[in-house]
């Protein structure tokens, strides 16, 4: 592992998103490392065990400002709209909930929901 993780590092993180998934013990000198670094302050970062594997966790490195929030007010920008339809598998956050849904199911929902209305991009 690189002992100077600021050697020749960009003032601005042009991070979006990466996820990892390695033995814990890697993951946590991983955290560790961007801690002392004080890349933790400067990024968001996530890490969490695996439910699926175990002995193994996930670190997810977002940019500092990524949110679903951030995320819709950038669409709605870029794509000259005033109204965005959010859905996803977290209650009362979305506009829409597809929790447990499988992916057939939440296309034909958002099909029949939507597409109908004409409330499509």
């Amino acid at each position: 592992m690189q002992k100077n993780l600021k050697k020749e590092r960009p003032e601005i993180h042009p991070v979006v998103y990466f996820m990892l998934i390695d033995e814990t013990k890697k993951i946590d000198g991983l955290y560790d490392s961007l801690l002392h670094e004080g890349l933790v302050d400067e990024l968001k970062i996530i890490k969490y065990e695996s439910e699926d594997y175990p002995g193994y966790s996930y670190m997810k490195i977002y940019n500092k400002n990524a949110s679903v929030e951030n995320m819709i007010d950038y669409l709605k920008e870029k794509l000259h709209k005033d109204n965005i339809i959010t859905f996803g598998d977290y209650d009362s956050r979305y506009d829409t909930d597809y929790k447990g849904y499988d992916c057939n199911e939440i296309v034909n929902a958002l099909q029949k929901k939507y597409y109908s209305n004409k409330l499509y991009l």
